[in-house]
């Protein structure tokens, strides 16, 4: 009789130190961004780019130049493209690994003329990802690998893991 009571303690001192936890909700699969896709990008406009973090000009001509006051986590470690200000930007994007990208910029373009026939694929993100810009609204897709996608508008950055620029 002497095992089974054994038996019985060993499996409620297992269950106490937590053996049998559940997942962490927040680590959750459901919850985590998709991370951010590598791209190519053409254009013919003088675009630089650079880490999306605080204190990074988006219109880098701009006088005085105007900058970025902080980004969401969601965005953490991104690159983005810095832009001329009061400028119709093209960008011919190709990605090399999927993931989501991001463009945000000036409110002037609505998405029909910024994606075209890709619009419905864009989703708006509702919540603020860029800090200390007036009037920017933003956009984000899941992309796949080989896409070729046409985004043109007045003052749309791109966003993106990695970017690099066609030559």
């Amino acid at each position: 009789m002497k095992t089974p009571v054994l038996v019985l303690l060993a499996f409620a001192t297992l269950l106490s130190a937590g053996w049998s936890q559940q997942p962490d909700p927040a680590q959750s699969n459901n919850e985590a961004p998709a991370p951010g896709a590598r791209v190519t990008i053409a254009t013919i406009d003088k675009i630089r780019v650079i880490a999306l973090k605080a204190k990074q000009p988006r219109l880098y001509d701009s006088n005085p130049l105007r900058t970025i006051g902080g980004v969401s986590p969601k965005l953490a470690g991104l690159e983005f493209t810095s832009i001329p200000q009061r400028l119709t930007v093209t960008y011919d994007i190709e990605v090399e690994e999927p993931g989501m990208i991001y463009c945000f910029g000036a409110p002037a373009t609505s998405p029909a003329e910024a994606f075209g026939a890709d619009a419905a694929r864009w989703k708006p993100e509702e919540d603020v990802l860029i800090h200390g810009l007036p009037k920017v609204v933003c956009y984000q897709r899941t992309v796949a690998r080989g896409e070729k996608i046409h985004v043109a508008g007045f003052e749309l950055s791109i966003a993106a893991k990695e970017i690099k620029k066609r030559q």
